[in-house]
């Protein structure tokens, strides 16, 4: 997969993906957003044959405190 992001949008960045999975091209996103210093959320999205958007899904990250 090779994936470019815009600039990030307040808190939020957004990278566009293009790669081959299964043998297909694919396209997918993986949207990032920083809730404050210690954590953020990840969002993963895969785009269908027909070219909508479908969930893939999502994941919460903080910092330790080690």
């Amino acid at each position: 997969m090779h994936g470019t992001a815009d600039a990030s949008d307040g808190d939020k960045v957004v990278w566009n993906e293009e790669g081959t999975m299964m043998g297909k091209p694919s396209k997918t996103r993986t949207t990032v957003t920083m809730k404050g210093k210690s954590a953020l959320d990840l969002a993963f999205d895969a785009q269908g044959e027909g070219g909508t958007w479908a969930p893939m899904g999502k994941e919460s990250c903080t910092k330790g405190g080690g």
